[in-house]
């Protein structure tokens, strides 16, 4: 290259082949040059992606000499790529690996069908190798599934321009499925004979682009996937975060049969089997069977068949053996992510209309939620305090996803849930009274806004009502519901009534500040945190230079409590100003009346204590009340967005109103954020 063949400017696309061969020559190693640091790879990427180096679009550009010599770059790259993918060298062939995932991506739709048939199979070469390293294993799962998506993208491209090199559009895509197709047994065998949970999550992530983009692959290895997933959910081997990967991986196989009944049967395998668990886990702690009686009622009323059991015959035989051997704390985490297995079945797009077992869900639901590890007379003798101690270490993390479903079944149900208003409003009330934690409270809160929004406080009470009617009275439907909005459109009543009375009660005990002297609001409420524990101020005596270190170590982890501790109780705060919210603009003012002006009050020292150190719209730093500038914003914005519903829900002049204003005008631009959002 001539010293002085000058190009016009950054984008002129005769600096593209340059730059290609620039990072051939200095930042991809061959056969005789060694690999050097991983992060070149992240420069060498930006550069692609940066000036697009081998997309080859010539544009209107006639320079045959120019669009050879691009060409000639581009087959110089991958000629590059696949010597370091056939290395014997680890780290080589990661590198090749990785940078050929990024040109799939990157290249032309023209070099890539040319191509992509090539690449899979060094790439499927790979992953069958057994003594190929865990890191090559990962990678070359991650480029696979760049491959697929860009078999994808390639598909769409070939169809939007009518192309039909290779016989037509429409094989690129029955290409594209026989290739993923290929890809089902040697992706199981990663997971069955691999203990790495790198090669695990690689292999999981192949496996869901696998189902989403060319679902029709599955077929056959439909079976064999539930199996391989399920053995590793029940396995005991895998950390919470890859259980979670698994459960959404194995929500998403209904979706490659695409039918209502494949939907349904894996939901009810799920729940029979949560249900199973739970009735050893819960033994003693319930009252007697009844939860789990019900449970199983609903999901096998008489005379239906008893569905094969989760992961197949096979699997169960082995994990029923194993499950005795396992410890409580991993069946636990097993059903915590058939939860989340459950929440992601219920608010996911499926290709068809199901009929979700709503009864099934919420009995699941209410079942765990009423268990507090609370032990009943009768069953004191038969329950050993380890026992006792073992459960209420879990039941924290069961409530929290137990939770999580009861918002999925709000969210994703909708039409589905009038007939059940009436048992979720009873079941929210009930665990607003049992729960004490800050982060399930913040969450019931958050539930409670959901239900709100979704369905108001008047439907609420009119929808309760008229169940309750049929259930009691035995009417027929229509009469009920003809009766029940008459007789409701005027007045909240019955489980509506309580709920909006429940929201107004927890939150004047969890709004209450607890100001610097230990000392609360005007308005005497208990907080419900009040009983949780407290980090400990005292400091034990230590002796010499040693005592002092073990000292000051302590102090370090005293501070980090308080500071966990506080962020979970404006969390809840927050949570609660949410739902208070949402309970103000969908119902109005309280139905008693004479509520209102303590909740005005109560939210003006709710915006006042959080703007002690100053407004979060200031450009300062907030000392006193010690918490991040972004949170306090979240706690002032969510108190005068409340505030203001607060005003305009009611019909009467407030008393507070002028305080109100006042702090409206000192917030500024918060003020604005809450005015026009």
């Amino acid at each position: 290259m001539a010293a002085f063949d000058l190009v016009n400017n950054m984008n002129d696309v005769a600096l593209r082949p340059r730059l290609l061969r620039t990072l051939i020559r200095d930042h991809i190693p061959d056969d005789k040059h060694p690999f050097g640091s991983p992060s070149q790879l992240t420069k060498v990427i930006s550069m692609l992606k940066t000036h697009n180096l081998l997309s080859e679009s010539y544009g209107e550009l006639e320079d045959q000499k120019l669009i050879g010599n691009w060409k000639s770059a581009v087959d110089s790259w991958v000629d590059r790529l696949l010597l370091l993918l056939s290395n014997d060298m680890p780290d080589k062939c990661w590198a090749g690996i990785c940078l050929l995932g990024v040109t799939s991506q990157e290249c032309s739709s023209d070099r890539f069908l040319a191509s992509y048939s090539d690449w899979f199979q060094k790439l499927l070469s790979r992953i069958q190798f057994s003594a190929a390293s865990h890191f090559v294993k990962v990678a070359s799962c991650a480029s696979l599934s760049d491959l697929l998506i860009s078999t994808i993208t390639a598909f769409k491209t070939v169809e939007a321009f009518a192309d039909f090199r290779l016989g037509g559009f429409s094989n690129v895509k029955k290409d594209g499925t026989a290739h993923a197709g290929k890809l089902i047994q040697p992706v199981l065998k990663l997971l069955s004979d691999d203990n790495s949970e790198a090669i695990w999550d690689g292999a999981v992530h192949l496996l869901c682009t696998i189902i989403t983009f060319f679902p029709f692959s599955i077929g056959r290895h439909y079976e064999s996937v539930e199996a391989a997933i399920a053995s590793k959910i029940l396995s005991g081997t895998c950390s919470f975060d890859m259980l979670k990967k698994f459960a959404n991986c194995l929500a998403l196989l209904p979706k490659s049969r695409g039918d209502e009944d494949s939907w349904s049967l894996m939901m009810q395998k799920i729940l029979i089997w949560i249900n199973n668990h739970l009735n050893d886990t819960f033994q003693g702690f319930e009252e007697e069977t009844r939860h789990y009686s019900e449970a199983m009622r609903l999901l096998l009323p008489p005379g239906k068949d008893v569905p094969p059991p989760f992961g197949g015959l096979t699997v169960l035989g082995e994990q029923q053996h194993n499950m005795q051997k396992r410890s409580e704390h991993v069946l636990t985490s097993s059903v915590s992510a058939l939860m989340i297995f459950c929440s992601t079945m219920l608010t996911s797009s499926y290709p068809a209309q199901v009929t979700v077992p709503v009864r099934s869900l919420l009995a699941l639901v209410e079942r765990v939620l009423m268990v507090d590890a609370s032990l009943p007379h009768s069953q004191r003798p038969f329950v050993t305090a380890l026992q006792q101690e073992f459960l209420s270490s879990e039941l924290p993390v069961l409530h929290l996803y137990s939770l999580e479903l009861l918002a999925a079944i709000i969210k994703g149900v909708r039409s589905q849930l009038l007939p059940h208003a009436a048992s979720i409003v009873r079941l929210i009330s009930v665990y607003f009274s049992k729960c004490v934690l800050p982060e399930l409270r913040a969450k019931i809160y958050s539930i409670t806004k959901i239900l709100l929004l979704s369905m108001g406080v008047d439907v609420i009470s009119i929808l309760s009502r008229i169940n309750i009617m049929r259930i009691n009275l035995c009417i027929s439907p229509l009469e009920i519901i003809f009766e029940g909005f008459i007789n409701s459109v005027n007045s909240v009543s019955g489980m509506g009534l309580c709920l909006e009375q429940d929201v107004l009660k927890n939150a004047f005990l969890d709004l209450s500040p607890i100001y610097e002297n230990g000392g609360t609001s005007s308005i005497n409420s208990k907080p419900s945190t009040e009983t949780l524990p407290r980090p400990s101020h005292k400091k034990r005596k230590h002796g010499s230079t040693t005592g002092s270190l073990e000292e000051g170590h302590d102090g370090n982890l005293e501070v980090e409590s308080q500071k966990n501790h506080s962020t979970a109780l404006i969390s809840l705060r927050i949570a609660a100003l949410e739902a208070l919210e949402a309970l103000l603009t969908v119902g109005g003012t309280p139905k008693s009346s004479k509520e209102h002006p303590d909740i005005n009050l109560l939210l003006i020292n709710i915006v006042r204590h959080s703007s002690k150190g100053g407004w979060a719209s200031e450009d300062r730093s907030i000392i006193q009340l010690n918490v991040p500038t972004e949170t306090l914003a979240n706690v002032q914005l969510a108190a005068l967005r409340t505030l203001l519903a607060s005003f305009l829900s009611s019909h009467l002049y407030s008393q507070h109103l002028a305080q109100g204003l006042e702090l409206f005008r000192r917030g500024n631009n918060l003020c604005n954020i809450v005015v026009f959002m």
